[in-house]
Parts: C-alpha cells; sequence; structure tokens
C-alpha cells in the first residue's frame, strides 16, 4: 500500500495533532521501509491495519479540545464582605484643638463675627508678631473689643480697647491695637476668662481694667460687659 504526500496532509488536518503524530509514522514507515521489511509486510499487515483502523475510530469519536476555551474562561467575581467605606484626608474635627485655622482663617472668622476687618487684621498679625500666646491674645483682644466698643462701631481717637477709659488718642487701628497687645504681654497674657477684665455683680476685676459700669449703674463690678466679652470668647473657643 502506497500513501501519497497529499494523504498525510490531509490527516494531520483531520485528526488532533498526537494521533495524527502516530499515524504519520504508521504511514511513513509503510511508505519509505527499507526493502528487507518486504519480506515480513505478511506478517504484520494485519497488526498494523488493526491498529490504523483502531486510531481512526478513537479519533473520529474523541471530542476536540479547544485551548481557547480555558484561556478565556472569566473568573467568578469574589464576595464582597463588609460595607465598604469613603475615606477623606481631612477628617472632621471634633473639639477645638484637632481644627487647623491658619493666620487668614482667624481673620476671616473674626469678620464673620462682625469685627471690623482694619481690627481684624491688625489684631491678628500683632499677637502673632508680638504676643507670649498668640491664640490666646486674638481671644482676649477680640473680647475687649466686643466690650469696649462693641467690635470696633464706636471708637474714639481710634481708642477702640477702652484704654485708660478711652482717654488715650492713637492716630490709627493699628497703633491702637500695638499698643493693647504690648500692654497684654506684659500685664494679661494669663487671664483665664473675661472676668479677668470685667468682673460679675459681687465680684472684683485681678486687672482693674473696668472698674465701674454705667448700663448697670455699678461704680464696683462690670456685669453687661463681662456678658459680652464672655460671649465672644465662648465663640472664638468653638472656632479656632
Amino acid at each position: 500500500m502506497e500513501v501519497s504526500h497529499n494523504t498525510i496532509c490531509d490527516l494531520r488536518a483531520i485528526f488532533p495533532r498526537k494521533i495524527s503524530s502516530i499515524i504519520h509514522s504508521i504511514l511513513f514507515m509503510r511508505s519509505y521501509r527499507p526493502i528487507v521489511w518486504n519480506i515480513q509486510i505478511n506478517m504484520y499487515a494485519k497488526t498494523h491495519w488493526i491498529i490504523f483502523l483502531s486510531l481512526v475510530l478513537l479519533a473520529s469519536v474523541s471530542p476536540r479540545t479547544n485551548p481557547d476555551v480555558y484561556a478565556h474562561v472569566p473568573s467568578k467575581p469574589q464576595a464582597q464582605t463588609g460595607i465598604s467605606t469613603i475615606q477623606t484626608n481631612d477628617p472632621i474635627p471634633k473639639t477645638a484643638k484637632d481644627r487647623k485655622c491658619d493666620q487668614e482663617c482667624k481673620i476671616k472668622t473674626l469678620i464673620e463675627l462682625k469685627l471690623k476687618k482694619e481690627l481684624s487684621e491688625s489684631l491678628v498679625q500683632n499677637c502673632k508678631e508680638l504676643a507670649k500666646d498668640p491664640v490666646h491674645c486674638i481671644k482676649v483682644g477680640a473680647s475687649i473689643l466686643k466690650a469696649e466698643s462693641n467690635l470696633g462701631k464706636n471708637c474714639k481717637n481710634y481708642n477702640c480697647m477702652g484704654m485708660w477709659g478711652g482717654r488715650i488718642k492713637y492716630k490709627s487701628y493699628e497703633e491702637g491695637v500695638n499698643d493693647w497687645v504690648i500692654r497684654y504681654n506684659k500685664y494679661w497674657y494669663k487671664a483665664p476668662n473675661s472676668s479677668f477684665f470685667y468682673p460679675s455683680a459681687g465680684g472684683k476685676s485681678p486687672s482693674r481694667y473696668c472698674v465701674s459700669e454705667i448700663s448697670s449703674n455699678s461704680d464696683i463690678w462690670c456685669p453687661n460687659w463681662q456678658k459680652n466679652a464672655q460671649s465672644m470668647w465662648n465663640q472664638l473657643n468653638k472656632a479656632f
């Protein structure tokens, strides 16, 4: 039996690679075997044909394997456990100590609390440059501005802090605030609250900053101014 080269190529196209290789080997042996094998061909012809036909039968009934099927099988999504949360770089501050408020923020806060812009800028700048405790200085200064001049609305000769009962004259808001901050560093930097400057009814001012109040008809204490000053102090404690 002679097998042409075209027949071998056709078998490669029909059968899987491994089976085609085996069949090709058998056919190759039959097509190009040495002459000495022709003497024994009849002994093995039946065996070869049985093997050949068995392989053909197996190839015809075996399912063809497609490697691409396994290459593109999508992986199953993993089940999510728990609830995802959105994280941010700026956590919500819980206390005043957790908040970060720079110089611009402090000026903006004072303006929002109705302190005049010129006084807000001057107070923050002078406290930052001169005060032992700039934040405390701003809180004390703004509280006194609230009590003495209603946040700069009732100033005489730029004396909005009530220095010497309003008798000192200044040429600008900056000069008046600067003079107050210098005195703050000497006498008032340890003030715990507004009562240090404005005594409640029956109290006494440690600083002697206010010793009488017309609105309460008192020559000893300043309860109304104390209330106004402490209100501003409390608001600033919440802000920074």
